[in-house]
């Protein structure tokens, strides 16, 4: 979580999934506090998961996204950049793989 944390996802409804009970919203309010395993959390969550109808045209809007707003960084010679770990991954899993980030 980077920037401004009074102006970080005004309109968001938060959920915080969290193994350690004093972890939850100690960063930003949280409104969907969840104790747990993470694993064991997302697993429940997925399966009670059901497709909106905007699920499709929130898709379209993200494939605009990517058209408008393509991957750029620059090239570090003396070492890594997030976006080339994420652009390596991607290339190695041929898309498929999902990439989680931790603030802590």
């Amino acid at each position: 979580l980077t920037g401004n944390l009074k102006h970080f996802a005004p309109y968001a409804k938060v959920a915080h999934i969290d193994i350690d009970p004093a972890e939850i919203g100690k960063n930003i309010p949280t409104q969907i506090p969840i104790v747990s395993d993470t694993k064991e959390a997302l697993s429940q969550l997925l399966d009670q998961a059901v497709e909106s109808p905007k699920t499709a045209e929130w898709l379209e809007k993200l494939s605009q996204y990517k058209q408008e707003y393509p991957l750029w960084y620059k090239h570090d010679p003396n070492g890594m950049c997030p976006q080339w770990v994420i652009e390596a991954v991607h290339k190695v899993t041929n898309g498929n793989a999902i990439v989680a980030t931790d603030v802590g």
